[in-house]
């Protein structure tokens, strides 16, 4: 499972942006970003565009979770 951060990033004290804002910046809709948040998965160039926008890379946004 992939384990994200992005929850975490938006809304530090560092970005404090909405989810609309994060759709607006990287060209998704609010139901996407919302998704991505609750772990339903993100393409490769959609996780490009976050980090860029976070100025991290995509390991700081996206880990592999173990499974047992």
């Amino acid at each position: 499972m992939l384990k994200n951060n992005l929850k975490f990033e938006r809304r530090s004290k560092r970005f404090d942006m909405t989810q609309k804002e994060v759709a607006d910046a990287v060209g998704l809709s609010v139901i996407s970003i919302y998704k991505i948040e609750n772990g339903q998965g993100c393409n490769v160039e959609t996780a490009l565009k976050l980090a860029k926008l976070f100025n991290c890379s995509v390991h700081d946004l996206f880990e592999l979770e173990e499974v047992e």
